[in-house]
C-alpha cells in the first residue's frame, strides 16, 4: 500500500540535487518548485537535459530540426534565467530527440553504425553548447555521460521522469539515469516526477491541485510525495513557464500551473 505525504523533501546546504529532463521544458515544468526550494536552502543544484528538442519541428527534418533545437534552447535558458538559475549548472547533452528509446533497445552498445538523428543529420553529439562533443549515439555513451555528471555532483536527491510515463523518451531517460547511478555506485533518493499524468488529460483552465490519493490510482511503485509550493514559488515557476509559450502554446502548460508537484520516491 502506497502512502501519500506532503513534505519539503528536506533540502539543506549539504544537499546535492540533480534534475534530469529529456526535453528543454521538462525540468522547469515538473520541478520548477523543487529547483527554487533546493537553491533557497543552499543546496547544489544542476540540471541535465538529454536532448535538444529538435524533433518538435515535425517531419521536415533538416534544417527545420536545427532551427527548432536552437529556438528551444533559447527558451530553456530564458526560463532558467527567470528562475535565477546559473548557466554553468545546466548541462546540454545533445542526444537525439525522439531516439532515446531506440538507444536503449537497438543501439545500446557499439555493434554497428550509431543511431542517426534525421532532424540534425548527425550520429553523434555536436554544437558549441553541448557538454561533450563527439559522443556517438549509442546507449552506453549516454550512460557514461550521465555517470560522469553523477559522480561529479554526488547527488543526495535525483529527480527524473516517471518510469511508466507515456512518452518513450521519458521512460528511456529514467532507465539511463538509473543505470548511470548504479554504474557510479551512488544511491541517492530518487524521485520520479509526473509529466503527463493529470486529473484530466488537458485541463482547459488553471490546473487544480492533484491529490496524492488520486495519483495513487495509477498504481505506480514507491511512496507518493505531494510537494506543496508557496505562492511565491508558484508565481516564479509560472513566469518561467511563460518562456516556453511561443513554441508549445499557453494551453500546453495549464496542467502544470498549479500549487504542487507530485513525485514518486522510488529506488534504483
Amino acid at each position: 500500500m502506497m502512502t501519500a505525504e506532503r513534505r519539503s523533501i528536506g533540502f539543506t546546504g549539504k544537499s546535492s540535487v540533480l534534475v534530469f529532463g529529456a526535453h528543454p521544458d521538462d525540468a522547469v515544468r515538473a520541478c520548477g518548485g523543487v529547483i527554487l526550494r533546493a537553491r533557497a536552502a543552499g543546496a547544489t543544484v544542476a540540471i541535465v537535459k538529454a536532448t535538444d528538442g529538435a524533433a518538435l519541428g515535425g517531419p521536415e527534418g533538416v534544417p527545420t530540426g536545427r532551427r527548432m533545437a536552437e529556438d528551444r534552447k533559447r527558451e530553456e535558458l530564458h526560463a532558467l534565467h527567470t528562475l535565477h538559475f546559473p548557466r554553468r549548472r545546466v548541462f546540454l547533452l545533445g542526444f537525439p530527440d525522439g531516439g532515446l528509446e531506440a538507444l536503449r533497445n537497438d543501439y545500446l552498445e557499439p555493434k554497428g553504425l550509431p543511431y542517426y538523428d534525421p532532424w540534425l543529420a548527425a550520429d553523434r553529439t555536436h554544437g558549441r553548447d553541448v557538454t561533450a562533443v563527439g559522443m556517438p549515439f549509442y546507449g552506453d555513451a549516454l550512460v557514461r555521460a550521465l555517470a560522469v555528471l553523477a559522480w561529479y555532483f554526488r547527488p543526495t536527491h535525483v529527480f527524473t521522469h516517471c518510469s511508466r510515463d507515456r512518452h518513450p523518451d521519458h521512460r528511456a531517460l529514467t532507465w539511463f539515469v538509473k543505470s548511470a547511478l548504479r554504474s557510479a555506485k551512488l544511491r541517492p533518493a530518487v524521485y520520479e516526477y509526473l509529466t503527463y499524468h493529470t486529473r484530466t488529460k488537458w485541463p482547459s483552465n488553471r490546473g487544480p491541485r492533484i491529490l496524492p490519493r488520486e495519483a495513487a490510482k495509477l498504481h505506480l511503485p514507491g511512496r507518493i510525495v505531494d510537494f506543496g509550493l508557496t505562492n511565491e514559488e508558484a508565481e516564479r515557476k509560472d513566469a518561467a513557464l511563460d518562456a516556453f509559450v511561443p513554441i508549445l502554446g499557453a494551453a500546453y502548460f495549464n496542467p502544470w500551473r498549479r500549487t504542487n508537484e507530485i513525485f514518486w520516491r522510488t529506488g534504483l
